[in-house]
């Protein structure tokens, strides 16, 4: 599993999409409107936190700007009929 990446962002959009380059490969990561607004600008190093989602047919990197927060994510995705997309929302309540 990633538990985290540090790299250069090289990529982040309005919808909370990030790419981070570790060493020549860019992870795509879904981050909360809290999380992307902490970021630094494209060219510069980042850090998150990372929850690796995987399910039967996909599997997507959720970034987090402290361990807290995806600690938080991770109780509430816990949660019987609670999926990720619902956990983002909460996120950035």
């Amino acid at each position: 599993m990633i538990g985290s990446l540090r790299g250069v962002l090289i990529d982040k959009d309005a919808e909370g999409e990030i790419v981070i380059d570790v060493s020549g490969v860019g992870y795509r990561v879904t981050v909360n409107p809290r999380t992307l607004a902490d970021l630094p600008d494209i060219g510069i190093d980042a850090f998150v936190h990372i929850h690796h989602h995987i399910r039967e047919d996909d599997q997507t990197l959720y970034g987090f700007g402290t361990l807290a927060e995806r600690k938080c994510f991770e109780s509430v995705i816990g949660a019987h009929g609670v999926g990720p997309a619902l956990g983002m929302a909460v996120l950035a309540t």
